[in-house]
């Protein structure tokens, strides 16, 4: 009876279990979510910085567009680089960088010499490829 139920009913969490049996997928998800629970700390982090910094709506709008800006037009280009080298590379590179950004951001607020135009800065420089990064998105 339960393989005819499986075959009716497809998805569920009899299809997370099988996936979770393969040792790296385990690896790989469990990576992610830490990954992921980072980045959204480091954004609402990101956001109310800038809020603090400069009491404006404007700057958090300006924030947010730093936040998609590079994932509209540099994805071709960071998807055609993810076709053509090395993923694994790519991946740990990109990681690298928005950990850096973070430390950074971190040392800056700590010593109270950040500002609105440094975080926008780092915010576009490192931590948008890193976020959206199409080799992770294409890893077989």
């Amino acid at each position: 009876m339960a393989f005819v139920r499986d075959r009716l009913f497809p998805g569920g969490l009899g299809n997370v279990v099988l996936a979770l049996a393969h040792r790296n997928y385990r690896i790989y998800a469990g990576g992610n979510a830490v990954s992921l629970v980072g980045i959204w700390m480091q954004r609402v982090a990101v956001g109310w910085l800038a809020w603090t910094l400069t009491h404006s709506g404007t700057w958090l709008g300006v924030m947010s567009m730093a936040e998609f800006f590079p994932v509209v037009f540099l994805s071709p280009l960071a998807g055609a680089l993810a076709d053509r080298r090395d993923r694994v590379g790519i991946i740990r590179v990109t990681q690298i960088a928005g950990s850096v950004e973070a430390s950074l951001l971190a040392v800056l607020v700590y010593t109270g010499a950040i500002t609105i135009e440094l975080l926008l800065g780092a915010d576009i420089a490192a931590r948008r490829l890193q976020r959206h990064c199409p080799a992770a998105r294409a890893w077989r």
